[in-house]
């Protein structure tokens, strides 16, 4: 067992080594049955959606302290995309800006912000795969 000043004396050396810029906390793949899209068809009986989000604030030594207080629990995170997610919407882009106009009123210090929402079954002849937005936010 290592005694306290050990571990101050280590902690001291990890903070003069490593200079800490960014902190990133990312809900990735979160899946829903939502209702969003411009056709009658999408709002009736819904799609699946896929969710990524990735905060981005700075780095601190109060990281240290281990402590949730000190940082954004992704489970707030989700919370948010998964409120966002039950009003429907026509467009993706705008349940995107949703989520990430929720997260920035609620934490200031947030200085960069990513949303994918992926759409998996589009009602577009031909298309096989998924379609997907992607917005980004960062302070100035």
């Amino acid at each position: 067992m290592q005694s306290s000043k050990v571990v101050a004396t280590n902690v001291a050396l990890t903070r003069s080594l490593y200079k800490m810029q960014t902190l990133s906390i990312s809900v990735e793949n979160a899946h829903f049955y939502a209702y969003h899209g411009v056709f009658e068809q999408e709002q009736v009986v819904g799609n699946e959606f896929v969710v990524s989000v990735t905060v981005s604030l700075p780095a601190s030594d109060e990281l240290l302290n281990d402590e949730l207080s000190d940082t954004i629990s992704y489970v707030d995170i989700y919370d948010i995309i998964s409120e966002v997610m039950k009003t429907p919407s026509k467009l993706i882009e705008n349940v995107g800006y949703k989520i990430m106009h929720t997260i920035r009123s609620r934490w200031d210090s947030v200085e960069k912000i990513s949303v994918k929402i992926e759409k998996i079954a589009p009602p577009i002849p031909k298309i096989e795969g998924k379609t997907a937005i992607l917005l980004e936010f960062q302070k100035k």
